[in-house]
């Protein structure tokens, strides 16, 4: 999850009992201490930060964002709708307990969010393992062609239609052939024949993402 040469991991939880001391310990044991040392660790609940406290806080922009928070519809909306404007053109955010019954507030928000509050600029490209995970649409896409072409998931995903979106769900009990899959994710880019061509089309989106993104942030920081 951190890389060797800049990033910063922000771990973000209610920390309860001794749980803030068990991590450190842990982390001290497992991990170099170089990039233990790259690991911030924030006491407090995501429904009390702001807008404010983030942008004060993130140094740079997010690649990975994995949720695992409050799961009642509205706590899930205000944390995706708070950080998901921090995050990279091509970031991934991953939410926690996508598939349990007990949690529905988790599918009904992360979706209302992706098609609803942020027009489409997220969207659902994978779930599985009780996850989904959620992309700018153009590298969505992109994302899906490299898992498909990966030998470990050859032939195990299916595809799910949410809405204009397709979703690769993993070790799937009705599974598609992988080249089936890479054909439709390739009709969606809109039968992109060239490499060159991708590549503009990639660099139309990411341009248009981080201008909406940049826009929402500052509407939020207001």
């Amino acid at each position: 999850m951190i890389s060797t040469v800049k990033d910063q991991l922000y771990a973000m939880d209610l920390f309860g009992d001794d749980l803030l001391e068990q991590t450190q310990h842990n982390i001290t044991r497992f991990v170099a201490p170089e990039l233990a040392s790259r690991i911030s660790y924030l006491k407090g609940n995501t429904a009390d930060y702001s807008s404010s406290y983030l942008q004060a806080l993130f140094k740079n922009k997010l690649r990975v964002l994995h949720i695992d928070a409050g799961h009642e519809y509205h706590e899930v909306l205000h944390t995706l709708t708070l950080a998901a404007p921090f995050m990279q053109d091509y970031g991934v955010i991953i939410m926690d307990d996508y598939q349990d019954r007990e949690f529905p507030g988790v599918p009904a928000a992360t979706l209302d969010y992706c098609y609803e509050t942020a027009q489409g600029r997220w969207v659902p490209f994978l779930a599985g393992a009780n996850k989904m995970y959620l992309a700018n649409p153009v590298y969505a896409k992109l994302f899906q062609l490299f898992l498909c072409k990966e030998a470990y998931f050859k032939d195990s995903f299916r595809l799910s239609r949410i809405k204009d979106s397709l979703v690769l769900i993993t070790q799937s009990k009705l599974p598609m052939k992988s080249a089936v899959i890479e054909q439709l994710i390739q009709n969606q880019l809109h039968a992109v024949a060239t490499a060159s061509a991708l590549e503009i089309l990639t660099a139309k989106a990411r341009s248009q993402s981080q201008t909406a993104l940049e826009a929402e942030q500052a509407h939020l920081l207001k």
